[in-house]
Formats: C-alpha cells, structure tokens, sequence
C-alpha cells in the first residue's frame, strides 16, 4: 500500500472518474451487420440492411471483453472494509478518496493509494482494526492503469512497423507532433497515413489489456469523439503499453488476456474516433504515478538498424 495525501491528484483525476463509473454499465451481445455496398466497401450498420446483397450476421459477445476495476465496501465486526478488485490483465494505480467521515481516526488519510496487481483481490481496512464504535464514510476512487515503477525497456531491434512488412506508409504526425499531440499521452505518439482495412501487426509481444471495437463514429471534437475511437492496448514484459487507436470496427481479432506475438495480425486500422482521415495512431505508454505519458522509441530498420519516426518521411516494415 502507497499512503499519503493524494487528494489532488484525485481531483485531477475527475474525468477518470466518469469513465469507472462508465465501465460499470451492463455488457450484453452485440449484433451487427456487415455488407458491400455498389463500390464494393464494407458497411457496417446495427440494423438490417434490407435488399443488400452478401449480408453477413456478426454476432459478439462483449461479456469479457471489458474487464474492470472496483472498489466496493464491505461491513465487518471491526469495521468498514473496502475491497478493490482488479479484473485488469495488467496491475492499476488505485486512489480512493473518503468523503463525509465520521468517527473515523483522524491518521486515517482522506485519500490513499495503491498499486493492486492484475486480476487481483486487496482489501483495504478503513479505519484500522483496533478502532470500533460507530462510524461512516463515503468514497470515490479512480484509477490509471499500470505499475508507476515500470521502467522502458525497449527491444534491441526496435519497435516492429505495425503493418505488414515491406510495405511503406507516411508518418503525418512525428514525436512532438503540433497538430493534436501536445498532451504528455501524445507527446511521443506517431500518426501514420494508411487506408481504411490496411491490416494491423503487433510491435512487440505483450499481453492485451483493452479493446473497443465498436464504434463507427469519427469527428474532430476531441472530447467527444475522443472516446470513439476503436482501440488495442497490450501491455509489454517491462510494464509499459502499446496504444493502437483509429481502427476500424469490428476488425479486432484479440481480447483481453491474449498473448500476441511481434508481427501478429491484431485488427484493420480504420477512421474511427477523434481523426481527420484515415490514419493509424501508434504510442508507448506508461504510468508516471497517475498519470499516462508517452514514450520516445525506435522503429526496427533495415540490417539490423533503427529509425526514428519523423513527420513526412516514408516508413517501411522490416521483420
């Protein structure tokens, strides 16, 4: 356990918030419809799609495939216990925040936090046990995923090109790109052009922590198109992730709890989310204590080299 005053770094974390709560909304079977339209592209739509020609039925069911973490309370003859259940495929920062508390010691701090292992169970004790009497409190919590200790160690021959190999697309946007990536999250992100369908490969092995895969909607709203954005994020051996963001819907081929190898086919990019055109969006991120940021890498090259991403420049896969 990580105790101490984090109160403001859960108040920064008020967005975060909302998305634990949205996370614990009901998960149910999705059906959708997939068909070629007169030009022959896919279409997608939840509805039927009347004459269409070639129509295929994708049923999916979500149950699985968003896993969470909770904070629940739990009354005992000593006290209050709170449990935090990490249903995640990788290990979570976790800040719990007590709110309107009586009778409750005062060394007990108004926000705590922890770092609880994935798919793990810790309950944490609220007050301490040799404290009795009546008592009441209120929480909230929020969470960002991984360890804040993990350390980059990127592969000797770089990150992989998340396409196929030998084939070569344009980076539009480069490390401190000044189009949209000026937050810590994109500082180190890379956009790179492709089409809608262009197969998606892995950059590194790692375990696959989320997905989205629903969603068709794109816009240039960053907040409200932000979270439609279909997405892998697979966390790597030394604690760090790999975001793939923009794909298209319904291509995802991993769920969480996979292990995926470098160079494995994982889903289509596409044009979904907060995007302009079709493109992919490629980063390395880790916790730094509550908050994601993202990394500077190296893509594999030619003979054993690395190249760095740069905006304009052409990219190519190597093995």
């Amino acid at each position: 356990m990580r105790s101490g005053c984090a109160s403001s770094a859960l108040a920064a974390a008020c967005t975060l918030l909302a998305l634990v709560f949205a996370a614990s909304s009901t998960r149910a079977a999705e059906q959708l419809y997939r068909y070629r339209d007169a030009a022959g592209h896919w279409q997608f739509t939840d509805r039927p799609p009347g004459a269409a020609q070639n129509v295929e039925v994708i049923t999916r069911d979500s149950e699985g495939l968003a896993p969470r973490l909770l904070v629940q309370r739990v009354d005992e003859p000593d006290g209050a216990a709170l449990q935090i259940r990490n249903e995640l495929h990788c290990p979570a920062e976790v800040i719990i925040e007590l709110v309107d508390r009586e009778n409750i010691a005062a060394t007990v701090a108004d926000a705590m936090h922890w770092v609880v292992p994935a798919l793990a169970d810790e309950r944490v004790i609220v007050p301490p046990a040799e404290l009795r009497g009546a008592m009441s409190f209120r929480y909230r919590y929020a969470y960002v995923l991984g360890d804040p200790e993990a350390t980059h160690e990127p592969p000797e021959m770089g990150y992989r090109a998340p396409f196929a190999v030998a084939r070569s697309f344009t980076v539009t946007q480069g490390f401190h790109g000044k189009a949209t990536h000026a937050s810590p999250a994109n500082e180190y992100a890379v956009d790179i052009a492709m089409p809608v369908g262009t197969g998606v490969y892995a950059a590194r092995d790692g375990i696959v922590v989320e997905i989205a895969y629903s969603n068709y909607a794109r816009g240039t709203d960053p907040e409200l198109d932000g979270p439609r954005a279909n997405i892998v994020r697979i966390l790597h051996e030394d604690g760090t992730f790999a975001l793939y963001a923009h794909l298209d819907r319904a291509s995802v081929r991993v769920r969480p709890g996979d292990r995926v190898r470098r160079g494995q086919y994982i889903a289509d990019s596409g044009n979904t989310g907060f995007t302009t055109g079709p493109h992919l969006h490629f980063a390395v991120l880790r916790n730094r204590g509550f908050e994601l940021v993202s990394l500077p890498f190296h893509f594999g090259g030619p003979q054993g080299t690395t190249v760095q991403p740069v905006q304009g420049e052409t990219l190519t896969a190597w093995p």
